[in-house]
């Protein structure tokens, strides 16, 4: 027997909780060198953005750094300031923030009283640049947002997606080609309302209430189409690169790469990431071309073509460093020039720099 179509007048999501345990930020960049990011009080949240970080404290304060040449810091910086961009410095919010999240050159955050603020801008839009935090969606409670390189997905608490950015992939589907800080819902014909959200790079991932089904638009930055509904089934966390795409299901790791001929192909040969089948993965996050792990002991591993970020060609290598001794990591986020980590300190983790482990300086 079918289920019954959840109606959306009796449908209400909460809004999530602010992530609780603190930790130190450590950044990773293209010189392959590890280091711990100061000057952040009580951090429970990273995201790596194309040219650019933010960091949630345990307070609900955002702090951004990095490279503001298209305002995604949110904040004024200046020439004659030396450091303006590189040293965290806080964003100037109406309130305080639940969870953040960043693309290439765009940032946005999701606030206590359900509204979302973005700013910065997408690559090849034509609507400006929002230099300093902009609310969208301005009367609608939101509770969840993703970004892909050029787009941002916003979820509803009534189960509605929203899209905005950079359409050339088609990714967001539902606006026109070049249009940024727009946006526009995405409406799937007898869909229930959704109650998840994922974005990669070039693609987004919708989940719909009491079916759990998953659709996915736009698989890779080659083929272009509608979205689809796909055979995903118990999906917690989905994370991709250029063109590859992580999923969890429970705490079992499974990877898609290759492009496919078909929309639908893409999203049907998973294959369990070798060396980690045994593993309880409990968060995992891709750059362009290499991906992360997290155990639920907080130990990393890497794998990728990037031997010095991602470990040896597709084979997970466990991740250390003199920053990470005694360390547990808690989170991992990852672009094309840089990741982030939330280490937390956890004299348990054996972290010995004489194993034969993938080691940053």
């Amino acid at each position: 027997m079918s289920k019954r179509r959840v109606s959306m007048r009796d449908f209400c999501l909460e809004l999530p909780k602010r992530r609780q345990s603190i930790g130190s930020v450590l950044a990773c960049d293209t010189s392959d060198r590890l280091t711990e990011i100061q000057n952040i009080p009580d951090p429970v949240d990273v995201c790596a953005g194309g040219q650019h970080s933010l960091v949630l404290t345990q307070s609900g304060d955002v702090y951004s750094f990095g490279c503001n040449g298209e305002g995604a810091l949110g904040r004024s910086t200046s020439s004659s300031e030396p450091g303006s961009e590189s040293l965290p410095a806080l964003v100037d919010l109406p309130g305080k923030a639940l969870c953040i999240t960043a693309g290439g050159s765009h940032s946005a955050c999701l606030l206590a009283n359900g509204s979302v603020y973005a700013w910065g801008s997408f690559r090849l839009t034509i609507d400006g640049i929002a230099l300093k935090p902009t609310q969208i969606l301005a009367g609608t409670e939101c509770c969840s947002i993703a970004s892909g390189r050029n787009h941002l997905v916003v979820l509803s608490t009534r189960g509605k997606v929203y899209t905005m950015g950079c359409a050339e992939h088609r990714q967001l589907r539902s606006i026109p080609e070049r249009s940024v800080l727009r946006p526009n819902q995405i409406n799937i014909r007898s869909a229930n309302p959704f109650n998840a959200i994922w974005a990669t790079n070039t693609c987004c991932f919708l989940r719909e209430s009491q079916t759990e089904t998953i659709w996915a638009a736009d698989l890779n930055n080659c083929q272009h189409f509608a979205p689809i509904k796909t055979t995903l089934k118990d999906v917690t966390q989905i994370a991709g690169g250029d063109q590859h795409t992580l999923m969890l299901q429970g705490n079992r790791l499974f990877s898609v790469v290759g492009l496919g001929e078909s929309g639908t192909e893409i999203v049907s040969q998973l294959a369990p990431v070798r060396n980690l089948e045994c593993s309880n993965i409990v968060s995992v996050a891709c750059g362009d071309v290499w991906s992360y792990a997290i155990t639920e002991d907080g130990l990393l591993y890497s794998w990728g073509t990037d031997s010095s970020k991602a470990g040896k060609d597709d084979k997970p290598t466990r991740v250390i460093s003199r920053n990470t001794a005694n360390k547990k990591i808690l989170l991992v986020s990852a672009t094309a020039r840089h990741a982030l980590f939330l280490a937390q300190f956890n004299p348990y983790v054996f972290n010995s720099l004489k194993d034969n482990l993938l080691t940053f300086p």
